[in-house]
């Protein structure tokens, strides 16, 4: 997200250095302000395009590296305050030009004769607010000072896509599974292996992906549906192999060859490993899993599965994916969605876990405690064996409480479950991680109007202009993206102000609880949600709050420093009754389903 940031920072300073080059031959440039914020800004553009260039590199470590993180976060806070003085600069010169053409309005009202009339917008002079030059500096200098860090972390320098570095999540995965820790998933393994062998399967290749969130349970599926026997039977050859975030085409072929024959291969040249597998695989029946894939280079998928287009009879290989933009690269047949797993089903994998060697008098004893526990997990087999397996160790009552009554997976970087997750963000394009992050500023649970979160996108400035689509259509382009990659789910159905019941799928949506902790934990104090009628501590950092639209709460909220809020959601009582408040400097978020005030 940071490097989004930046790219806007940079184009802000771009535009204002066109702004400030018409007085860069001013005659005294010494005593001329705008001549010295000039030289602050071309260093500032200077600087900010020697950070952007290690971004990939210090997002990819933020997640295992203290010291990344920490500079990150620095720079986000520098980040935030050359938006903000940049923007103030923008305001003024927006309104410099309207009273300069309302001048010239009133002038040739007064003359009637255009031709007498000088002045335009290129010699508007733009009255520089006072202290302006002097935070342009502080900032240059604060941005020049996280420049220098850049050497001490040994970030590398990247251009175009992102090389992923070797990251402590997802460990490799196999095809070996323990059934007996796993509970709730024989209808799903079912449906797959419906699907392997579905009359509409011809010879040739089909391809049946799994796609889902992390921690859904897509490669426990798999695992399920791999091992069974009678599958087995159906098939000569077998293999499974784990992409991960490379999609080596070289790599993989070779893992392929190593995991149908069981045999190591030393070949290292595409042409001559794609001729082996082709070899191998000559009018044979074969299964093949292929593991946690984020490829979506057509060219690249295209290139790996020749040597079974040229060769084998029949191919069936099952995808696990989180995005159906990389299923849709890879699929012969719809995509398979697995659910969440049921409450009761959820409760065994949790005592699976959790009470393992515990007598039933201990069980019983802590058995309220965890259930509540295991509601917090929603479903996410993932989130209940890493909870269950912690508690596992803890014998008091009082341990399991502090468990239920914590954010742990909300910002604790050793829970798995969030780790997965965050992997899928820090895999994300760079211009959907703030549109993504935005959205924590809603309530768990809430149900929200794709527009109206398109449109608070773009009043942030997360939309750019495009030559030729709408700043609409790329924010709803955007928003399929998010769900795509399992971001964002269908939400149920709601009555508005005018009672029109909304029941299409394509118009409301939700976040899972989990992804919604993520967004949480990526935001800290940038978003903030008021749910007990308290107000925070740390309410002069949030940018962006969502509170209840209570008359006493919006009283004692005005009493605070709100210098930095950006955005600010009043939600009725029946959640669907809101308005906008925001200090009218700071106003960006212009949703025109809700009525907008400023802030005393």
């Amino acid at each position: 997200m940071e490097n989004t940031f930046v790219s806007s920072i940079l184009s802000k300073a771009s535009q204002i250095l066109v702004s400030f080059q018409r007085w860069a031959a001013s005659p005294s440039p010494s005593l001329d302000p705008r001549s010295r914020i000039l030289n602050d800004l071309k260093k500032l553009e200077r600087t900010l395009k020697r950070i952007q260039a290690v971004l990939h590199d210090a997002e990819e470590r933020e997640i295992r590296e203290e010291a990344i993180n920490l500079w990150l976060k620095e720079l986000k806070e520098v980040a935030y305050e050359a938006e903000d003085v940049l923007d103030e600069y923008y305001y003024e010169e927006l309104r410099a030009q309207v009273e300069g053409r309302a001048s010239m309005k009133r002038k040739r009202a007064e003359v009637d004769d255009e031709e007498e009339v000088s002045g335009s917008p290129c010699t508007i002079v733009v009255s520089i607010p006072d202290g302006m030059g002097d935070r342009i500096r502080e900032i240059r200098e604060r941005f020049d000072e996280i420049s220098e860090d850049r050497e001490r972390l040994r970030l590398r320098e990247e251009d175009g896509e992102r090389r992923v570095l070797g990251a402590v999540y997802p460990a490799p995965t196999s095809h070996m599974v323990e059934e007996s820790g796993i509970y709730g998933r024989e209808h799903e393994k079912q449906k797959v292996i419906d699907l392997l062998f579905s009359k509409d399967m011809e010879n040739g290749i089909s391809v049946i992906p799994i796609v889902g969130k992390g921690g859904l349970g897509k490669t426990t599926i798999a695992q399920l549906v791999y091992n069974d026997s009678k599958v087995k039977e159906c098939f000569d050859l077998t293999g499974w192999v784990c992409v991960s975030d490379d999609f080596d085409v070289t790599k993989l072929t070779r893992d392929i060859i190593e995991s149908i024959t069981q045999q190591s291969c030393g070949l290292t040249q595409l042409s001559t490993l794609q001729n082996t597998l082709e070899a191998k695989v000559t009018e044979k029946k074969v299964l093949l899993v292929l593991d946690d894939v984020w490829n979506e280079q057509r060219s690249l998928w295209e290139s790996l599965r020749r040597p079974f287009v040229l060769g084998a009879g029949i191919v069936r290989i099952i995808v696990t994916c989180r995005n159906d933009s990389v299923a849709e690269v890879m699929q012969t047949v719809h995509p398979y969605h697995p659910g969440y797993l049921s409450e009761d089903q959820s409760w065994l994998l949790f005592k699976h876990y959790a009470f393992g060697g515990r007598d039933s008098e201990e069980q019983s004893r802590l058995a309220d405690v965890g259930k509540q526990i295991v509601k917090k997990c929603s479903g996410l087999p993932l989130a209940v064996k890493t909870i269950g397996s912690l508690l596992r160790e803890m014998t008091d009552e009082d341990g399991w409480k502090n468990v239920l009554q914590s954010d742990l997976w909300e910002a604790d970087r050793n829970n798995e479950t969030l780790a997965a997750l965050r992997i899928s963000y820090t895999r994300m394009p760079a211009h959907l991680k703030p549109c993504f992050v935005y959205c924590s500023i809603f309530p768990k649970d809430y149900v929200f109007e794709k527009d109206v979160v398109v449109r608070l996108w773009m009043a942030q400035g997360y939309i750019p202009l495009g030559d030729r689509r709408t700043m609409e259509e790329i924010g709803n382009e955007y928003f399929r993206d998010l769900q795509k990659r399992s971001f964002f789910d269908s939400g149920r159905p709601f009555y508005i102000e005018t009672k029109r019941l909304i029941l299409d799928s394509d118009e409301i949506f939700q976040m899972h609880d989990l992804i919604h902790d993520l967004a949480k934990s990526i935001a800290g104090y940038e978003c903030c949600t008021i749910v007990d009628q308290r107000l925070p501590k740390f309410l002069c950092m949030v940018r962006h709050l969502c509170m209840e639209n209570k008359k006493e709460l919006v009283k004692s909220l005005c009493s605070h420093n709100l210098g930095a809020l950006q955005t600010l959601l009043l939600e009725g009582c029946n959640g669907r009754n809101k308005r906008v408040m925001v200090p009218e400097h700071y106003a960006r978020s212009l949703d025109p389903h809700v009525e907008i005030e400023a802030v005393p």
